[in-house]
């Protein structure tokens, strides 16, 4: 196929080059045509352009979104660290108080076994007492 041939139809309409005839550019039809390139070529990157930047922004608000709740969380996790950290001071407190109940209840429990055990040597001496008193009447 012969570019400069005067039969092809499909050349001749795209060639701003009249063929067979003096070789003068349409300027006017050229820029025309390069236009509607450099336009078919630029817009679907403007287009691709314009859905990134949309897309981006959308991204964006979601991070925006997404951090505001996460520290959100993190102070709600602060909090409830605090929290336990007070009932865990309380819980040691409680068991501390346990501890020392118990140690009094122990003590006292032993006060009183010393206290039965003096009562019952007091009725002994008492009664030991009594028995003496008995035999020196009787005698």
């Amino acid at each position: 196929m012969n570019l400069l041939d005067n039969n092809d139809s499909d050349i001749s309409e795209m060639s701003p080059v009249k063929l067979g005839h003096d070789p003068k550019i349409d300027w006017f039809h050229f820029e025309t045509k390069m236009r509607s390139l450099i336009q078919e070529m630029l817009e679907p990157v403007i287009r691709r352009n314009s859905e990134d930047s949309q897309t981006l922004k959308f991204m964006e608000t979601i991070y925006d979104e997404f951090k505001e709740k996460h520290q959100e969380s993190d102070s709600r996790i602060q909090a409830l660290e605090e929290s336990t950290s007070e009932f865990a001071v309380l819980d040691n407190r409680i068991n501390e108080l346990r501890g020392n109940r118990k140690l009094e209840d122990q003590k006292i429990s032993i006060e009183f076994s010393n206290f039965h055990s003096d009562i019952d040597q007091m009725n002994m001496l008492i009664n030991q007492e009594k028995e003496i008193a008995r035999s020196t009447e009787i005698h």
